[in-house]
């Protein structure tokens, strides 16, 4: 009986481990080195828009985009003392590419004594029914 219980115990361990998904390929890394160029030549010019993390994001997607739905999200990270830590999340949604549906752009971000810089830019990707995956990961669709 002893026996048959530590069997089950551990068929129930498998079953209960195997269906756990692991999350890898969440997002594409991307080096964030050539916008922080710009930022910082920009903020040399005293360029407002390099003043605000989300004016800094905004800066680089032009209005209208191929996107139906678009939104930028700014979430602080760490408000204590100060603001020194951010991320801005720029969805596009419903794109014209028949394969994508979505790609979400995580920039995170923090001050610098006179511009935001980009520590960490995380790329992915959501894909329309049948050409990949049907939430966001790193993987590309179809």
């Amino acid at each position: 009986m002893i026996r048959f219980k530590i069997l089950i115990s551990f068929f129930l361990l498998f079953i209960i481990s195997s269906g756990c998904k692991k999350f890898e390929n969440t997002h594409e890394e991307i080096n964030p080195n050539d916008l922080n160029i710009r930022i910082a030549l920009a903020a040399e010019n005293d360029e407002p828009w390099t003043k605000q993390p989300l004016s800094t994001i905004q800066h680089f997607y032009d209005y209208p985009n191929d996107a139906a739905k678009f939104a930028l999200v700014e979430d602080v990270l760490s408000k204590r003392p100060a603001r020194d830590s951010v991320r801005i999340t720029v969805y596009r949604e419903l794109l014209p590419d028949k394969s994508t549906y979505g790609i979400r752009t995580e920039y995170y971000m923090k001050p610098k004594s006179d511009f935001w810089e980009i520590t960490t830019i995380r790329k992915s990707y959501k894909c329309n029914q049948g050409f990949g995956n049907p939430f966001y990961s790193g993987q590309k669709c179809n």
